[in-house]
């Protein structure tokens, strides 16, 4: 194989971060030829700001899905925590990339610290988990809207149509802010979506030409991590409207999980934690679903049914 189709969605973090992953790609296959088919998805064409769910919200990877089996490019550059979760039986993650930071960032026009934001402040952000948060440390914060893709909300933000605004690191890490740029907000403040930061290259399951040129490029830390915030929203069983933070963390003899799962705006957030081993990290999602369930997650959830 001498050339790679490779689907990506068409904004400003994907084309750049498919930038970064053809470096990575020729590090090890520098005869490789590798093609960009930036897919608009169905989430790009109709968002006008509105909050999304990460993990729960359709129409992000739809398109993506599509173009494989249509066979009009060999694999697709995945966001993990964009993707609904497991992915279809005909698909298979073939490898995933180191992951990178996974936490939110906060910008502010003038320089402000999030600790030191004033009363009534006026923020904005995308994600329903991350305002959701923030808002029951912080009721009185304004939260505004702020339309388009992230260059555009933030040259919305140098024009004064927010204070500051709440993103994932990850994207304004991929779109070259310095890390000294940006404030990263505590994982106290707000737990990360379930795959943040980790992004990997999907393809049909038949096509082992492709999984043999992803392979070497897999990071076996990231994709524990990954796969098992994903595994453990989708366990938990909450309606599409609800949203799930996770925020795992392997060590060599030990795998952290903290989660946290609110069922709507103005519901309390509940938040646990658990480890164990590593190898065992279905058993440890298990075993975080029923905590959740005994602190009434269950019972909740029948109520809004």
């Amino acid at each position: 194989m001498t050339r790679l189709r490779l689907g990506v969605r068409n904004n400003a973090v994907g084309l750049r971060h498919a930038g970064w992953l053809i470096n990575r790609v020729h590090e090890v296959h520098p005869g490789l030829h590798i093609e960009l088919c930036p897919v608009t998805t169905t989430y790009d064409r109709q968002r006008q700001g509105e909050l999304l769910i990460p993990g729960r919200t359709p129409g992000c990877s739809e398109e993506l899905w599509a173009g494989m089996r249509e066979e009009s490019f060999d694999a697709a550059w995945l966001d993990l925590r964009e993707s609904m979760w497991p992915l279809p039986d005909d698909l298979r993650l073939s490898a995933c990339l180191p992951r990178r930071n996974p936490r939110k960032a906060f910008l502010h026009r003038q320089g402000v610290p999030f600790a030191e934001l004033p009363p009534g402040s006026r923020l904005a952000t995308t994600s329903a988990l991350c305002k959701w948060q923030v808002a029951q440390i912080r009721p009185d914060i304004v939260w505004v809207t702020l339309t388009g893709d992230l260059p555009t909300r933030l040259h919305k933000l140098h024009l004064q149509q927010a204070d500051g605004v709440v993103e994932s690191a990850s994207d304004l890490l991929i779109l070259g802010f310095d890390e000294h740029a940006i404030e990263f907000l505590s994982t106290d403040v707000a737990l990360p979506s379930p795959g943040q930061g980790v992004w990997g290259i999907c393809c049909l399951r038949e096509r082992t030409d492709v999984h043999k040129i992803a392979e070497p490029l897999e990071d076996k830390k990231a994709r524990l991590c990954g796969t098992t915030e994903l595994m453990f929203a989708a366990a938990l069983g909450l309606p599409e409207t609800a949203a799930v933070g996770a925020w795992a963390r392997a060590q060599t003899k030990k795998l952290m999980l903290d989660a946290c799962a609110i069922l709507s705006e103005h519901a309390k957030t509940k938040r646990l934690s658990i480890s164990g081993p590593p190898a065992r990290n279905r058993d440890l999602i298990e075993a975080l679903v029923e905590m959740f369930r005994q602190q009434g997650i269950q019972q909740m959830t029948k109520s809004r049914k």
